[in-house]
């Protein structure tokens, strides 16, 4: 491969062993050194190669390669061999390496959008250490406690915490805080970078960390606040497929079930404006319903264009039980499952050809699915605590803040202050130390950096 030029490679296996991590964006770095930089592409949905694709994904692999550089030869070639006689007796013991391969990391960040009243007096380096020392301490003390879904992160998954990085955003931002003087609103939003084990998905590490914006809401000490990002939702969805053999798929097509329900919901998503963005879709159970007589029969349950697709008889159902989460930005509120619903009645005919065109299915569906909601799960501890916690406010004195000793005992890292109009911008980095440990896969290599 040539300086400059961008290769592609076509990796496949005989069997469902190629794993894959999601990605943001095809095309876009994934990871770079001085010799190339390696791109996001696409997963190949068929064996050897089919129509069907998945993207953006990043290929969990290593890429070995050498760096050829032109010389110039000498003009006499020598005269004699270095050695007379080759080597002809072999090491003994081979050489072997005791230090393990690392496992890759993966770093996964997550934003924690809060309006906050506060002191117009207080100093905006105070309150920028509030909401990192606040959300700091309440995630490590998650971390640590046993029985929820982020302790089991870090043991599984050995999900870390690397840094929390809090910006002041606008002043006023939000008609719900109504500040009197003298005190003002404000938005913040702390980022925090964390860094697992790429047998966890970004996917999975976000939507468990929003499940807890509660908890980090509840930390921050000022009289109002509310939460204002993204809320996770899920729901469990039963897919009754008309099928011409009624077998249980297998874990290859599980999977690519799984993975065409995920890209066709996120792909109408985008493209119709909602902020609803799936983050998973699990299989749970599968039940095999055949018909009464063993005979094939007609989709006479359907309408009349599941009847148009049929071109073979249909021998039963297939019922699919699967889990599918995700997050919206509110408002308005969305119910996971009705949006799910829509979306895949509105794109029947495409899911029930994309499903028939993998060749290596067990069966082949005769109409399109009837899509019921089973259950709606809560995600957000909204039956116990609201995601947006109003908290009554008080009305503070103007020292309020300022008499109390925030900046005791703390040591700072970078600040970086930009004024613009009518803006002010402050970071402060309270323990940044991140360890952007290099991933390697392959999809696409750009060489333009030789």
């Amino acid at each position: 491969v040539g300086e400059g030029d961008t290769q592609a490679f076509y990796v496949t296996l005989s069997t469902p062993d190629i794993r894959y991590t999601w990605g943001e964006e095809v095309g876009k770095v994934f990871s770079s050194n001085d010799d190339m930089e390696i791109l996001e592409g696409s997963g190949v949905a068929n064996y050897p190669l089919g129509r069907s694709f998945f993207a953006p994904r990043v290929w969990n692999g290593a890429l070995h390669y050498h760096v050829h550089t032109t010389s110039t030869p000498t003009m006499v070639p020598s005269g004699s061999p270095s050695t007379m006689l080759p080597t002809v007796t072999p090491s003994v013991i081979p050489t072997l390496s005791y230090v393990p391969t690392m496992a890759p990391l993966v770093t996964t960040e997550v934003d924690f959008p809060f309006t906050v009243m506060h002191s117009v007096d207080l100093d905006i380096s105070d309150m920028i250490e509030i909401s990192d020392s606040s959300v700091t301490t309440t995630l490590e003390k998650l971390f640590d406690e046993e029985g929820n879904k982020l302790h089991a992160l870090v043991n599984d998954h050995n999900l870390t915490l690397v840094s929390t990085l809090s910006i002041v955003l606008a002043a006023d931002p939000n008609e719900s805080c109504q500040a009197e003087e003298p005190n003002i609103c404000s938005t913040i939003k702390c980022t925090a970078t964390l860094t697992h084990n790429a047998t966890s998905t970004t996917e999975t590490v976000r939507e468990t960390m929003l499940l807890y914006a509660p908890e980090l809401l509840e930390a921050l000490d000022f009289p109002y606040k509310s939460y204002e990002g993204a809320k996770p939702a899920a729901t469990t969805m039963l897919f009754s497929m008309p099928v011409d053999n009624v077998v249980e798929m297998g874990q290859d097509s599980s999977q690519f079930f799984e993975e065409t329900v995920h890209q066709m919901l996120n792909s109408d998503f985008q493209g119709s404006g909602s902020s609803v963005k799936i983050s998973s879709v699990t299989v749970n159970s599968q039940e095999v319903k055949k018909n009464e007589d063993g005979t094939a029969s007609s989709d006479s349950d359907g309408d009349a264009s599941s009847r148009h697709l049929s071109s073979m008889d249909t021998m039963g159902y297939l019922d699919v039980q699967a889990t599918i989460t995700g997050e919206y930005m509110p408002p308005p509120d969305v119910e996971l499952g009705n949006v799910v619903k829509e979306s895949l009645d509105t794109n029947a005919d495409s899911f029930v050809e994309t499903l028939n065109d993998n060749p290596f299915f067990e069966f082949k569906l005769t109409g399109k699915p009837i899509i019921t909601e089973v259950k709606k799960e809560t995600r957000t501890h909204e039956e116990l605590m609201s995601a947006e916690q109003k908290v009554e406010a008080k009305k503070p004195e103007s020292n309020f803040y300022t008499s109390a000793p925030f900046l005791g005992g703390v040591i700072f890292g970078t600040l970086i202050l930009g004024v613009g109009i009518g803006t002010t911008v402050i970071v402060i980095g309270r323990h940044r130390r991140r360890q952007q440990e290099k991933r390697q896969s392959v999809l696409a290599c750009d060489f333009s950096d030789w």
